[in-house]
């Protein structure tokens, strides 16, 4: 697998909420922010019970199991906050799915990860790093497709990332999440790695929507380029 070494992939960590009023999803987070991932992860299964309805309980829950490295679980965790309808976070969901964006880079499932950065960024528009992430995904996969089409040979995917990163970022190049931070009660990029910003204003979701089926207009302008000159081979993954 090749290492992903200037893709800013980021570990969207933090607690998905401020649990007010204490009980068990308070004290798991508080486990979660020390490091302790065994407890953290029997302190917010009770919160699930207590909060039936919040999406930041079930993301922290898959902090805490991937800080014991259980991917499979922790992205099972990440699945049940972003995409249960009746459960109520849209920026716990969003890190949620961004997350699994990542893991589907790390597995060079550029499609997914285009499908998972979409829906975080359609939960919160405001995402610098999910538009990052989901233009570096799109390049990869089209990079990835004209490899194919060229027989195998050739380079992978050159790096890219050297936009300026936030106050106190850099690149978390292996993915590893560090301790969650609690602030006003939504998830928080790690300080260990942040996407550079593109441009000095946030867009509203409007603009979101507009830069995405921008995105789209142009895969599929590329796609058009790359079947004029020669016929799609069988069995191609289709982008």
């Amino acid at each position: 697998m090749r290492r992903l070494a200037a893709l800013l992939v980021l570990w969207a960590v933090g607690t998905g909420a401020i649990y007010e009023w204490g009980g068990a999803a308070a004290r798991g987070v508080r486990e979660l922010k020390k490091g302790n991932h065994r407890e953290a992860i029997e302190a917010l299964r009770k919160g699930k019970t207590e909060l039936p309805r919040s999406a930041a309980v079930r993301y922290d829950e898959g902090l805490a199991y991937r800080g014991l490295g259980l991917s499979d679980s922790a992205l099972a965790a990440y699945r049940d906050a972003a995409g249960t309808p009746s459960l109520e976070g849209d920026r716990a969901r969003s890190a949620a799915a961004f997350n699994m964006g990542n893991e589907a880079m790390r597995g060079d499932d550029f499609g997914g990860a285009v499908r998972q950065y979409r829906q975080s960024l359609r939960f919160d528009p405001t995402r610098v790093d999910a538009k990052k992430n989901l233009e570096e995904a799109l390049r990869r996969a089209r990079s990835e497709k004209q490899r194919r089409q060229g027989g195998g040979g050739g380079k992978g995917p050159q790096s890219e990332g050297k936009g300026n990163p936030e106050p106190g970022g850099g690149t978390n190049q292996q993915g590893i999440p560090p301790q969650p931070q609690q602030q006003g009660g939504a998830p928080q990029r790690t300080d260990q790695g942040r996407a550079p910003q593109l441009g000095n204003a946030i867009p509203g979701r409007a603009d979101a929507e507009h830069w995405l089926d921008a995105l789209e207009s142009e895969r599929r302008a590329s796609k058009m380029r790359d079947e004029r000159g020669e016929e799609k081979a069988e069995g191609q993954r289709d982008w």
